[in-house]
C-alpha cells in the first residue's frame, strides 16, 4: 500500500514538472546500430532508455535544443547516463543521483568540461549504476534553454586539402567565397554558364567533401564550360557533418572528360539555404601515363624537386636556373609534358652552356599548361632555336606576374614526364600516284607533294593549289607521290577530334578527314554527304554513289556541298594539278594503269625529270 502511494505521488510530481518540459521518448531516434530501448517504468531492467553500445555508430536522441535532462523515479537510485559517447567514447559517462523528492537533474553545461569543442548533445542512453542494480524510473524529460556552444574555427582534417588552396582560374568571373555564411546564393565560385566559366582545377583528387550542419544538400557545378548537361553533382551532408561526392562519378557521368574543374557550390535547390564550414578534396598521387616517361627518373640534375608541391612565381619546379653546366639530357625523346595548374606559365632553361645568359625563345622555352592541365614542350624546336645537336635541361622554374602568367599562385606541378618519338607515319604507293592524307598532329611530309582545293566546278572537275611547308594537325590534304613512299613524321602534340570531320579550318575545302575506318553503313551522320561525296580512284576523283566503300583511316573524302552549298556532280571527273604554268590535265583516259609513269613514246619510267611530258594513270602531266 505505501508503494502504490509512493508510485502515485512520483507520478503527480511527474506530470507537474512535465508541463514545462518535453517526453524523451516524443523526440526522434536516430537509429544507427542499435535500436532503442524503452523500459523505463519496469523496476527490474538495466537498461531503461536507449542504448548502452560502444563504438562510434551509436543510435541517438538529439536533444541539443534543452540544457537539462530530468529523471523521474525512485528516490536514492543512481543512472548512467551515456552521452555524445559516439564520438569521445567512455568519457559520456556521466551519473545523476535521484533525490529524496524522486527527481534526478544532469546540467548539460557539464558536457563542455568533458568535450570543450561541443556542437551538439546526444543523448545515447541511460541504465543503471553498475552490473546487477536496477533503475526504475517513471519518466525522462528534457528541459530549458540550449547552452551556448563554444565558436570553433573549422580546421581541414588531415590527408585532406582545403579546396581554398587551390588557384582560382579567373576567366570571366571572380571566385564568391561565403563559406561561413547562410545563403541560397553561390557558397564558392561561379554558378554561371556558358562557355568561357572560370574554375579550380581538381583534375588530380579522387573525392570532393562538404562540411556542415547535417541534411543539408550541396549541388556542385563540375566542368559546365564544356557540358550544356550531366554538369551538376550532389552531396548530402550527414550525421557526421559531412557530404562526399566521389569524383569517379563525375568521370562515369561525363563520358570523355579528360579533366574536372570545380566551378562553383551552392545549396540543392533555389530558395534552399547553405551554410558551409568547409570544402575539400582527397587528392590522389600523380600517375605517369602509359607510353611516357617519368622525367624525375631520367639521370641528371635534382638539385630542387617541388613537383607536387604549392608554389609560385618565381619558385623552380625542378633542377635550377643558375647554370646550363648540370643538367638533364632528353635529347632521345621527342616531347616533354608538365602535369599542372591550368594557366601556370612555365620557364624551361635548355642548353645553356656555361652559365650563359637566358634569351626568351632560344635558351628559356616558355610553357603554358592549358585547360587539360598539360602543357608540351618539343625538343626538336629546341634544338633548332639553340642551334645543337642535343637538348639538355638545366631547370623549370614558375613565370611571376611581371613576366607574364596569367596567375602566379598556388601553382602546382603534378608532374613532369618525356614521350618518345612515334614511328612515321607511312604510305606505300607509287610515283606519281594521288591520293589523300588526315592526321591529327603536325607532321612533315617526304616523298611527295601536299595540295589543297583551289576550286571545283560540276562540269570539269578539282583543280588544286600546292600547300607550302609542313602539315597542320587536323587538316585533310590531297597529295602527288614523287616516290613510292610517302614518310610524315609527327612535329607536336595531337590536336583533339571525334572519328572523323570537316575541320573547322576548311569548311568550304570540301574536303573530309576520317580518323578512323568510315562507310555510309557506319555513320548514319554522314550517309547523305558519303552518298554524293567523291573518292580518288586511279587519280580521278569518283562518285560513291551507292556502292559499299569504305574509307580507310588517315584518307579523305570529298564533299561538293561542303565546298560550295550549291555545288552537285555525278560521274567521274578530273583533278587538275598545277605546275609552273599551270598546264590543265583534261581529256582522262581510265585505261591506262593508274600509278605507272610513261614517257611520250609509250616506255614506262621510273620518275619524272624537269621540262619532260608524262602520261601518270591517265593524265597528261607537263613538269616545268
Amino acid at each position: 500500500m505505501k508503494k502504490l502511494i509512493l508510485f502515485s505521488l512520483l507520478a503527480v510530481i511527474s506530470l507537474f514538472a512535465n508541463a514545462q518540459e518535453v517526453d524523451v521518448t516524443t523526440l526522434e531516434w536516430v537509429k544507427k546500430g542499435q535500436d532503442c530501448a524503452n523500459v523505463f517504468n519496469n523496476a527490474d531492467a538495466s537498461l531503461v532508455f536507449g542504448t548502452d553500445a560502444g563504438g562510434s555508430n551509436l543510435s541517438y536522441v538529439d536533444i541539443s535544443a534543452y540544457g537539462k535532462i530530468n529523471l523521474y523515479g525512485t528516490a536514492g537510485q543512481t543512472a548512467r547516463l551515456f552521452i555524445n559517447r559516439e564520438e569521445i567514447g567512455d568519457k559520456g559517462i556521466v551519473f545523476v543521483e535521484i533525490n529524496s523528492n524522486g527527481v534526478g537533474v544532469f546540467d548539460c553545461k557539464k558536457m563542455l568540461e568533458l568535450q570543450p569543442t561541443i556542437q551538439y548533445i546526444h543523448l545515447n542512453g541511460i541504465k543503471a549504476s553498475a552490473w546487477n542494480t536496477k533503475l526504475n524510473l517513471s519518466s525522462i524529460t528534457v528541459s530549458g534553454d540550449p547552452i551556448t556552444f563554444p565558436e570553433i574555427s573549422w580546421v581541414c582534417p588531415a590527408g585532406e586539402t582545403d579546396i581554398t588552396e587551390f588557384a582560382w582560374i579567373k576567366k570571366e568571373q571572380d571566385c564568391a567565397n561565403n563559406l561561413s555564411t547562410t545563403t541560397d546564393a553561390v557558397v564558392f565560385g561561379t554558378d554561371a554558364g556558358g562557355k568561357n566559366i572560370s574554375f579550380v582545377d581538381i583534375t588530380y583528387c579522387s573525392s570532393l567533401k562538404v562540411y556542415g550542419p547535417k541534411g543539408q544538400k550541396a549541388r556542385f557545378f563540375i566542368n559546365r564550360e564544356e557540358y550544356s548537361e550531366n554538369f551538376q553533382f550532389f552531396a548530402e551532408i550527414g550525421d557526421d557533418g559531412v557530404g562526399v561526392l566521389n569524383l569517379a562519378d563525375v568521370l562515369s557521368a561525363q563520358e570523355g572528360a579528360k579533366y574536372i574543374h570545380l566551378n562553383g557550390v551552392k545549396a540543392a535547390s533555389p530558395g534552399e539555404q547553405l551554410k558551409i564550414d568547409g570544402i575539400t578534396v582527397i587528392e590522389k598521387p600523380w600517375v605517369c601515363p602509359e607510353g611516357e616517361v617519368d622525367y624525375t627518373t631520367l639521370e641528371g640534375y635534382k638539385d630542387v624537386n617541388n613537383i607536387g608541391k604549392s608554389i609560385k612565381g618565381g619558385d623552380v619546379v625542378y633542377g635550377n636556373q643558375s647554370s646550363g653546366d648540370d643538367y638533364v639530357d632528353v635529347t632521345a625523346y621527342d616531347i616533354v609534358k608538365f602535369y599542372g595548374t591550368p594557366g601556370a606559365l612555365l620557364r624551361v632553361f635548355a642548353n645553356r652552356a656555361g652559365g650563359e645568359g637566358v634569351t626568351v625563345g632560344k635558351n628559356e622555352q616558355r610553357v603554358s599548361i592549358g585547360n587539360d592541365g598539360v602543357g608540351t614542350l618539343d625538343i626538336k624546336d629546341v634544338m633548332e632555336a639553340t642551334e645543337k645537336e642535343y637538348c639538355y635541361l638545366s631547370g623549370i622554374k614558375i613565370c611571376a606576374a611581371w613576366q607574364g602568367a596569367s596567375i602566379d599562385q598556388k601553382i602546382v606541378i603534378k608532374g613532369i614526364s618525356v614521350v618518345s618519338a612515334p614511328a612515321p607515319y607511312t604510305i606505300a604507293t607509287t610515283a606519281g600516284k594521288i591520293g589523300t592524307v588526315v592526321l591529327d598532329y603536325p607532321a612533315s611530309i617526304e616523298g611527295a607533294t601536299l595540295y589543297e582545293v583551289a576550286s571545283f566546278d560540276a562540269s570539269t572537275g578539282l583543280e588544286l593549289s600546292e600547300v607550302e611547308g609542313d602539315m597542320v594537325g587536323g587538316t585533310p590534304y590531297i597529295y602527288v607521290a614523287s616516290a613510292d613512299e610517302v614518310v610524315c613524321t609527327k612535329k607536336g602534340a595531337s590536336v583533339a577530334h571525334g572519328d572523323f570531320d570537316c575541320t573547322k579550318g576548311n569548311v568550304g575545302n570540301g574536303l573530309v578527314g576520317c580518323y578512323s575506318e568510315v562507310s555510309p553503313t557506319k555513320s548514319s551522320e554522314w550517309f547523305g554527304y558519303i552518298r554524293s561525296s567523291y573518292i580518288i580512284n586511279n587519280n580521278q576523283l569518283r562518285q560513291i554513289g551507292q556502292g559499299n566503300i569504305t574509307i580507310p583511316a588517315n584518307r579523305c573524302f570529298f564533299v561538293p556541298s561542303k565546298y560550295d552549298s550549291e555545288s552537285s556532280a555525278s560521274g567521274a571527273k578530273t583533278i587538275t594539278i598545277p605546275t609552273e604554268e599551270a598546264t590543265a590535265i583534261k581529256n582522262v583516259n581510265a585505261s591506262l594503269e593508274g600509278g605507272k609513269i610513261y614517257d611520250m613514246n609509250g616506255r614506262e619510267v621510273k620518275s619524272m625529270k624537269k621540262g619532260g611530258i608524262y602520261l601518270v594513270g591517265g593524265m597528261k602531266i607537263s613538269v616545268k
